[in-house]
């Protein structure tokens, strides 16, 4: 099975075990806003036909993920989070760590597309860094004391940026540029966590010169830089303007109701099936009123963060606000918010950053406090039983649809979005925009 239908199956299987073990019972007054804006994104994807109702129950089940996850963590302590986000990235360095020893004994050319294992493009490898290396900057920082344990976490964090700079992904070091310039402005801990990136990039790239330039030259005569030299493209921006200008275009045509969920997948340019940016995406597919209302809520969200960053100083809540922020601009430029990895991660970080905020959850009264209700676990079950239902007819065969669907569209590459052919066959025009 391609890695990147890999992934989404277990995605689907996170987010079915996360309903089923991660919520509380308790009726929450906002229940009733979720159920409700749930069923409205599900009217929408439907009026789009199949794919566009898999859309809109694919990202409806995340909201619900992150609002599980968020309760969960106020009700036990999250301590255990950072040690498993430092055992995933470590476990990661582990099993990339012998691919680069053959290279180098064997004297064999680097290969990012094929250096990167569970990725179907090097350059989502790219995401997890973006989305995690605050936090492991963090982590580091706050071992200092501990000279083993901040060492190692040390090599971690050089052997996480030198494998990121390995995969070519530019959009990681816009993000994390731009969120290092502005952390200072959060406070003392912004400060003290700008440093630390800053000198956590000087060891990554001297690192990856070890890695792949003067090791490599000692021992075969040949070295590769490739990763290096696809970060001096600069602002190439690798036919985004062909989407861009497409999502624009479609933007201009229908720009109150877009064109539906997934609509963008049937796409004949043979690019990409999604825009490459968030707000493009939101604006073609589900309008400008809808992407306008997410960049608000966002903006809202993160100002409010930022305040209480610059309040309380706690280092934490400033990592997890870097991190989200930095995920939220690269996916600006990349699909991020599209991969199985990256959508996955950033629920969890929303969700870890929104369980700091400990409130009282009452509710009006007659609300159903106390009584054991399971609204958004049941709300999140039914999604996901919804996708694996509607995507039935690709799933029961879905290595022969895939190649089959690549060579119907003429397009010799793979474009992942929900599944790793990308490109879908195009649905019927929805009915409010016929002619």
């Amino acid at each position: 099975m391609p890695a990147h239908d890999g992934a989404r199956l277990s995605q689907l299987m996170v987010l079915l075990l996360s309903a089923l073990f991660s919520g509380t019972g308790t009726c929450y007054a906002k229940d009733r806003l979720i159920v409700t804006t749930v069923a409205i994104a599900m009217i929408v994807g439907v009026s789009s036909g199949r794919w566009g109702a898999m859309e809109a129950a694919h990202l409806s089940s995340f909201w619900c993920l992150a609002v599980l996850w968020m309760r969960r963590l106020r009700g036990y302590s999250e301590r255990h989070l950072m040690t498993c986000l430092i055992g995933l990235c470590a476990a990661y360095t582990l099993i990339v760590l012998p691919r680069w020893c053959a290279l180098v004994i064997e004297g064999l050319n680097f290969h990012a597309r094929e250096f990167f294992p569970a990725f179907s493009n090097q350059r989502f490898f790219g995401h997890w860094v973006t989305l995690s290396l605050p936090l492991l900057v963090l982590a580091r920082d706050r071992h200092r004391a501990c000279p083993t344990v901040g060492l190692m976490l040390g090599l971690l964090v050089a052997f996480w940026i030198a494998f990121a700079i390995a995969s070519g992904t530019r959009g990681t070091w816009l993000a994390l540029a731009l969120i290092t310039f502005a952390l200072p402005f959060t406070g003392t801990a912004g400060k003290q966590l700008a440093r630390g990136m800053v000198i956590a990039a000087l060891w990554g790239l001297f690192t990856y010169a070890l890695m792949f330039w003067c090791i490599p030259l000692l021992l075969s005569g040949e070295a590769s830089l490739a990763g290096l030299s696809r970060l001096s493209e600069g602002t190439s921006l690798s036919l985004r303007e062909v989407i861009w200008s497409e999502a624009w275009a479609g933007i201009r045509a229908h720009p109150l109701i877009g064109w539906g969920p997934m609509m963008f997948a049937t796409s004949t340019s043979g690019v990409a099936a999604h825009p490459h940016s968030l707000f493009l995406q939101l604006a073609y597919e589900w309008g400008v009123p809808v992407a306008l209302g997410v960049v608000w809520a966002f903006v809202w969200a993160g100002w409010r963060q930022l305040q209480r960053c610059r309040r309380e100083h706690d280092p934490l809540r400033t990592a997890l606000l870097a991190s989200i922020s930095a995920g939220l601009l690269h996916a600006q430029v990349d699909g991020l918010l599209v991969m199985p990895f990256g959508q996955t991660l950033f629920a969890l970080l929303c969700a870890w950053l929104g369980s700091l905020d400990v409130r009282d959850v009452s509710s009006a009264p007659g609300s159903g406090i106390g009584q054991r209700a399971y609204g958004v676990r049941v709300l999140l079950i039914a999604l996901v039983l919804t996708q694996l239902c509607l995507s039935w007819p690709e799933l029961r065969r879905l290595q022969t649809w895939e190649e089959e669907t690549r060579a119907a569209s003429g397009v010799g590459i793979y474009l992942p979005r929900y599944w790793l052919q990308g490109l879908i066959p195009a649905e019927p025009q929805p009915v409010f925009m016929r002619p």
